[in-house]
């Protein structure tokens, strides 16, 4: 075979490298993910919430921290929740949809040894067995707890009321939206003295749809729309700035050749009388109309009338 000759492959394996592909992308659990700028500031504000919390709660030393954060199909994300775990299907009101915040085992047994004032362990004894009641009870309070603050943390975004729907064991039962669609997972590291689990948040996108445009915000407050911050500083600049106003008495047409022959001490005759309205002119815009009279021995126009009704912005300005 020549040097540099290319090899075709045959078509049925250009076939099935290209099914291969696209059994890949269809199949992968993890998705693009939209960059949240403020999503972010939430989740930073949720640890330091949920931090102070769960340390008064209990009062031991505790360590919140975020572990993972990606954006994957809400049935991936179901499917890969462990067992023998809580799930808690939160309601946002104002948001009218749902998700969800899943504490481990780990994070169960560790939460009722700490505050039955047990012996911490590293991990759980038994995973297989159900939750007792009081452990059920125990979860449900450290899960609202979690719902609660995650509120707080929204708020400066957008005010939104978080109620509890349910708890489940059994993540077939905690199913809130179609499993292709896309889905905010954070994970929270807590970790005690000498044990340790995890809460996970399940976001849908269809969650947060109401307030996205929000969350694409850079910095908190920022507007898209009319800003009346920047509206009043540009209005007080605008009223600190000198402009130059020349008075017009009167404006005629005159020929050049008429202009050529005129000497000093000749007298140009105007068509206009003292009723005639003068103009006050800024870079050859008229800005207002009035009349010509005397004020304490000078020359003065008393404004009567704006130039133009359409100088929306400058009669703003006046009147404000």
């Amino acid at each position: 075979m020549p040097l540099g000759s290319a090899v075709e492959k045959p078509e049925g394996e250009q076939r099935s490298s290209r099914e291969d592909v696209l059994a890949r992308l269809t199949n992968s659990s993890t998705l693009t993910q939209e960059r949240l700028p403020m999503f972010n500031v939430v989740m930073d504000r949720q640890v330091r919430l949920l931090t102070t919390s769960i340390r008064q709660l209990t009062s031991r030393n505790v360590r919140v921290r975020v572990s993972e954060h990606e954006v994957r199909r809400f049935g991936d994300a179901l499917a890969d929740v462990a067992p023998n775990s809580i799930i808690a299907v939160v309601n946002a009101r104002q948001w009218d949809n749902k998700f969800l915040i899943v504490a481990d085992a780990d994070m169960v047994y560790s939460c009722v040894d700490v505050l039955l004032g047990g012996k911490q362990r590293a991990a759980a004894l038994d995973e297989e067995r159900s939750f007792t009641p009081i452990e059920r009870r125990l979860s449900e309070r450290l899960l609202r707890l979690v719902m609660q603050n995650l509120e707080k943390a929204f708020s400066p975004i957008a005010e939104v009321e978080f109620t509890l729907d349910r708890l489940e064991t059994n993540s077939e039962f905690a199913a809130i939206c179609r499993e292709s669609n896309a889905t905010i997972v954070v994970t929270l590291q807590v970790n005690f003295e000498r044990a340790s689990g995890r809460i996970s948040i399940l976001l849908p996108y269809a969650t947060i749809e109401p307030i996205r445009k929000l969350l694409l915000q850079m910095f908190m407050g920022e507007k898209f729309g009319r800003d009346p911050v920047w509206e009043n500083h540009l209005k007080d600049e605008i009223k600190r700035t000198e402009m130059k106003i020349v008075g017009v008495l009167h404006e005629k047409f005159i020929p050049l050749n008429e202009v050529a022959k005129w000497r000093v001490g000749m007298t140009i005759p105007l068509n206009a009388t003292t009723k005639t309205p003068a103009r006050l002119v800024c870079n050859n815009k008229t800005l207002f109309r009035g009349e010509v009279g005397q004020s304490n021995g000078n020359i003065a126009i008393k404004v009567e009338t704006v130039a133009s009704d359409k100088q929306e912005f400058l009669h703003d300005l006046v009147s404000r």
